[in-house]
């Protein structure tokens, strides 16, 4: 990804982006958030892994999911209800040029999200059920600015 160094990385954005950002990027973002909708399936999961809970969300879980969705149905409900979650919860910070940043936490807690998140590679998605929300700038210009924020994928 970063073969020809940061400077290679950040032309080759300014290229892709056609924008005026210059080399030192500074990123900053306000309230992000970005949630994820997930179906209530009625069934919490065991704190950890055993063979009677592995087999119940095995069988058990997709009987249960199913005689729901058919009770809502009948009852003119939505037939799969979703919950919130919280992938990122409204965090706010700058990111200076020249300084180093590192991002650490337990396996799942967001950190590829959060990192997708400051890259705008989590704007326009295509997924219904995942929503970014806040303020995300590059260098004070908000990435919606932007010409082609899914570029990005060409230079990752």
């Amino acid at each position: 990804m970063l073969s020809q160094g940061v400077d290679g990385y950040v032309k080759a954005v300014r290229r892709v982006l056609k924008t005026d950002l210059d080399d030192s990027v500074r990123v900053a973002f306000k309230n992000l958030s970005f949630v994820a909708k997930q179906p209530i399936t009625g069934i919490t999961a065991a704190p950890y892994r055993t063979i009677g809970s592995t087999l119940y969300s095995t069988f058990i879980t997709p009987f249960v999911f199913t005689l729901r969705t058919i009770r809502n149905i009948v009852a003119g409900q939505p037939a799969i209800q979703y919950d919130e979650r919280f992938v990122l919860n409204d965090m706010s910070a700058l990111i200076e040029p020249g300084r180093l940043t590192l991002v650490i936490g337990p396996p799942g807690c967001g950190k590829t999200t959060f990192l997708k998140a400051i890259s705008s590679k989590l704007y326009q998605v295509g997924n219904p059920n995942a929503e970014l929300r806040g303020s995300l700038k590059f260098n004070g210009m908000d990435v919606s600015a932007l010409r082609n924020p899914s570029a990005w994928d060409a230079v990752g």
